[in-house]
């Protein structure tokens, strides 16, 4: 592995392998020209439409990080191969843990679209005794999105039924009461809830966690994006705020088709290893000294919620989780042509990682 710096000194037909992020990348008839750099400058490599294996060129976002498999050509560089980091393939071992763990997400308490009749559905269902998998739940996981917030967008005030977002948390506080005292709660905040917008985000403040308290549930707040190892299981949870980026900025994907692809949308991001892969656009990010945003290990579990589509599948060992919404279509996802998933819940084995989606209608 060398520098890019390097690899422009290479003598003519010689193969070196370079790490780079690409800056932008320009189509023509025959191949791909990708602006790239690295630590040691700036060059443009040669992708030819007919001869690089590996990562297609096509599917490359900016500010991904790739490796290269490159040959020099008189003042080119010509990819022979590109590889996004990915994953390893991890194999996973059973236990003996019969306990379950629900996981939901993009609950909007407050919005007029709020469906707590479903919501209502899923509470009564959990406190079943008499349902082998209701009464062996020990833990739930919201991943952000808890009330629907204020002043989020413009006008957002047309679509609110509380208006306060100390009573939208008052609210969330009863429907929380009515979770069984056996279940803990892990709560992620999201881009509606009260805390700053740019990725990475803290808990929820203190003044809402109060009020959350007073649930008399046994609650536990992380931010976003959060790990979370349960009885020797990685978990992996964010809101998923990145995924408009990629959707909007990866060929062939749309909202409007997230019903089908939301799968891909999700490996795409793991093979990044990143979680918000496009900087600039439309999520802001702190320019923390760390990147808190790399996927930096490998989970068991990768809990998603944002986009309002539920998705449940594995890629390379790694269980993948979109837990849908409890509000109906807004008519921003209308303009889309996003159909939300609604009064969705993932239900996940901690024995064998196995996962059931399932709707309360």
């Amino acid at each position: 592995m060398i520098l890019l710096r390097d690899a422009m000194r290479l003598r003519e037909s010689q193969e070196a392998n370079i790490i780079v992020m690409l800056i932008e990348k320009k189509e023509s008839e025959k191949a791909w020209i990708l602006r790239v750099d690295d630590p040691s400058g700036e060059h443009r490599i040669i992708a030819p439409k007919d001869g690089v294996s590996g990562d297609s060129p096509e599917q490359l976002l900016p500010d991904m990080v790739i490796g290269a498999r490159v040959v020099k050509s008189g003042e080119a560089l010509i990819a022979r191969e590109l590889i996004l980091p990915d994953l390893a393939a991890e194999r996973l071992e059973k236990t003996a843990h019969e306990a379950f763990i629900c996981m939901i997400s993009d609950i909007h308490v407050g919005s007029k679209h709020f469906r707590e009749d479903l919501f209502e559905n899923f509470l009564d269902w959990i406190n079943r005794e008499d349902d082998p998998e209701a009464r062996n739940v020990k833990l739930l996981i919201i991943a952000g999105d808890v009330v629907d917030g204020a002043g989020v967008y413009p006008n957002q005030h047309k679509d609110l039924e509380i208006f306060s977002v100390e009573e939208q948390f008052k609210k969330l506080a009863g429907l929380l009461s009515e979770i069984p005292e056996r279940v803990k709660i892990i709560i992620g905040p999201g881009n509606h809830d009260p805390v700053q917008r740019a990725l990475p985000q803290p808990p929820l403040p203190e003044k809402y966690r109060a009020i959350l308290e007073k649930s008399g549930r046994s609650l536990i707040f992380v931010g976003n994006p959060a790990w979370i190892r349960i009885s020797g299981r990685i978990f992996l949870i964010y809101h998923g705020q990145g995924l408009d980026d990629v959707i909007q900025q990866a060929p062939g994907f749309s909202h409007s088709s997230l019903e089908r692809d939301l799968g891909e949308v999700l490996k795409l991001v793991l093979r990044c290893r990143h979680l918000c892969p496009i900087y600039g656009e439309t999520t802001p990010i702190i320019p923390t000294p760390e990147d808190m945003l790399v996927i930096d290990r490998i989970p068991h579990v990768f809990h998603t919620g944002h986009v309002h589509v539920a998705y449940a599948g594995s890629y390379r060992g790694v269980r993948i989780i979109n837990s849908g919404t409890w509000q109906e279509q807004t008519s921003y996802q209308r303009s889309v042509g996003l159909e939300p998933t609604v009064g969705a819940m993932a239900l996940i084995s901690l024995g064998d990682l196995s996962i059931k989606l399932r709707r309360f209608v």
